[in-house]
């Protein structure tokens, strides 16, 4: 029980972030999916919890507390299954496959709403907790008995599914997605001997007979791991996606600010060239976003290319030779103060534009290669980054 907090708290922050991904990708089908079986996981813990306390709450007793909360499980499980039917088949196959599963749901629902109101008065406390398995009072009570072998077997159903999906996905995938579904596949196998006993245990309960302690204890333990792999291996790709965003976070934002000393002189000198001219921003909301970050590395390279490509002629006649590249970055920079400052003090180079600080290679990374390497060869500067 202790453990049910933390969960709690994981899941609430996973249905958070989902939440956030769906209203980016607001027509990704599967995304919906896994984000509904999230949020009826997430809003099973309360229900499960009120449950176990054995006491009544807004009108509800403990068993119709257990009924919401393993409504809340099954309904999240069908989203489950329904999340791989739209990842491995087609749109209109996986629309099929989810309206039959559909109505099995609603069969399985039925029965638990039939066996939850026909429960005797006097039983309806036992059978909200999740130990009625070891509870004697629970033998050959065939509500309880019903309730937890209809639940039990359609959440075999969806982790059968899962480890079956998953398996076959395996061998079409590669890298951190083919490890992920490793993982999947290896919790979902788990959690299907977990259903099986629970299933063997709940349908004992019609003759009168428990499953020897051993058995229900391996049960119990598999839960745990089991849930833990599942949620591993699914979550792992978008784990691993996020991290790789962030560090592409931390360098751009570190090569913004290792672009200021370069910045500040150019866009001193053509501060008519500065994008946010062109583009109105709110520059104080702008710093609060997370993805504000890669907007201003852009726009600081993009305007310190261009501030480079007007000063170049200057450049070239303070140079007064066509040794182009042949100058170190300390060199380079040195010329660039002495052109910015001869263009300060009005004096008119006229000539084409010549290249500086060009990489030796192609792609963007070698252009911010060497613009880092130029402003690193400059002092740093007092003026604030914009």
């Amino acid at each position: 029980m202790t453990l049910i907090p933390i969960v709690a708290w994981l899941e609430a922050a996973a249905l958070v972030w989902m939440l956030s991904l769906v209203v980016r990708r607001p027509r990704d089908v599967r995304l919906r999916w896994i984000t509904a079986m999230v949020a009826c996981w997430s809003g099973n813990i309360p229900c499960i919890l009120q449950a176990v306390k054995g006491e009544a709450f807004l009108g509800l007793d403990p068993m119709w507390w257990q009924f919401i909360g393993q409504v809340l499980v099954l309904t999240g499980a069908y989203c489950m299954v329904c999340f791989f039917a739209f990842t491995l088949l087609d749109e209109r196959r996986a629309a099929v496959r989810a309206k039959r599963q559909a109505l099995v749901l609603v069969t399985v629902l039925i029965v638990l709403l039939v066996a939850t109101v026909i429960m005797p008065a006097d039983m309806r406390l036992i059978g909200a907790r999740l130990s009625s398995y070891q509870d004697p009072a629970a033998r050959g009570v065939a509500s309880i008995a019903l309730f937890y072998t209809a639940a039990n077997a359609f959440m075999l159903y969806a982790e059968v599914t899962a480890a079956v999906s998953t398996g076959r996905a395996v061998r079409h995938a590669a890298g951190w997605f083919r490890r992920a579904l490793l993982i999947t596949t290896a919790g979902s196998a788990t959690l299907v001997v977990v259903c099986v006993l629970f299933v063997l245990n709940g349908a004992l309960l019609f003759a009168n007979i428990n499953l020897p302690t051993p058995i229900q204890l391996t049960a119990v333990v598999l839960l745990l791991p089991g849930c833990g792999l599942f949620f591993l291996g699914i979550t792992l790709p978008a784990a691993v996606t996020r991290v790789a965003a962030a560090r592409i976070w931390l360098r751009h934002r570190r090569a913004y600010r290792d672009l200021a000393p370069l910045w500040t002189l150019l866009h001193a000198e053509f501060p008519e060239d500065a994008l946010t001219n062109r583009v109105p921003t709110n520059p104080r909301l702008d710093r609060f976003r997370l993805t504000g970050v890669h907007r201003r590395f852009y726009r600081r390279v993009i305007e310190c290319r261009d501030g480079l490509v007007r000063i170049s002629p200057y450049v070239a006649h303070i140079r007064g030779d066509d040794q182009r590249g042949a100058d170190t970055p300390a060199e380079l920079a040195q010329q660039l103060r002495r052109a910015l400052h001869a263009r300060a003090t009005g004096i008119d180079v006229e000539g084409p534009a010549v290249p500086i600080a060009s990489p030796a290679t192609d792609g963007f990374d070698a252009d911010v290669s060497e613009l880092l390497t130029l402003a690193s060869a400059l002092p740093p500067v007092g003026a604030s980054a914009r």
